[in-house]
């Protein structure tokens, strides 16, 4: 009888876990979907984000700052002076972006202020943190369009739709105005170290003669 009763409790614990996964990773991929559809209402989305940008060539151009991508993945040109950037969703007017007239398959990358830029170029008025942040897009017109949760990552490293305008996220090896592509994903897991010795103290016995 008793053994019974495990088996039932048992049973229980195992379809409440199973339901407790499946309801976490609805949640998960409903939320992301939510924000990747937000920005096909209108053409134009999020593309690819990079917070911390630093140049390791002379051939390289882009100034050392952070940026954020967009692209038009709509069959329509998009004047870009009808949309806002913001980190703050109490503010979501916080930069305003030019009256750019961005063609289908183009995109626009516009970067933090820094020593390097002309003084009439357009740039974000916050800078994106690389300890990670939320990201909006909105429309003067709408509100928010697009959204991303943008996670913590190294230099050099960007936040990017797999393929442009996608659903997917990851962590790549940046593409800077240019398509996304799954080969530029960065190897986020790093292997184990292996040492030749146990650690501790060494100890050593000198014989005197």
């Amino acid at each position: 009888m008793k053994r019974g009763k495990h088996i039932v409790l048992g049973s229980i614990l195992i379809i409440f876990s199973i339901i407790t996964v499946c309801i976490n990773w609805f949640f998960k991929n409903s939320a992301g979907e939510g924000r990747s559809q937000a920005g096909s209402l209108s053409g134009i989305c999020i593309n690819e984000v990079c917070s911390s940008y630093f140049p390791t060539s002379l051939s390289e151009t882009q100034p050392p700052s952070d940026w954020i991508e967009l692209y038009n993945f709509s069959d329509t040109n998009i004047n870009l002076g009808e949309y806002c950037l913001s980190d703050d969703k109490d503010d979501l007017d916080k930069c305003s972006l030019p009256p750019v007239e961005l063609s289908p398959g183009d995109y626009y990358v516009i970067h933090s202020k820094c020593d390097e830029m002309a003084e009439e170029e357009a740039y974000l008025n916050f800078r994106v943190s690389a300890k990670g942040e939320t990201l909006y897009l909105s429309s003067r017109a709408g509100g928010v369009i697009d959204a991303v949760d943008v996670p913590a990552m190294d230099t050099n490293t960007t936040w990017s739709r797999l393929p442009d305008a996608g659903n997917a996220w990851g962590n790549t090896d940046q593409t800077y105005q240019a398509s996304n592509t799954q080969e530029e994903l960065v190897q986020e897991s790093v292997e184990k170290p292996v040492f030749s010795a146990e650690g501790g103290f060494m100890q050593m016995r000198l014989n005197w003669n």
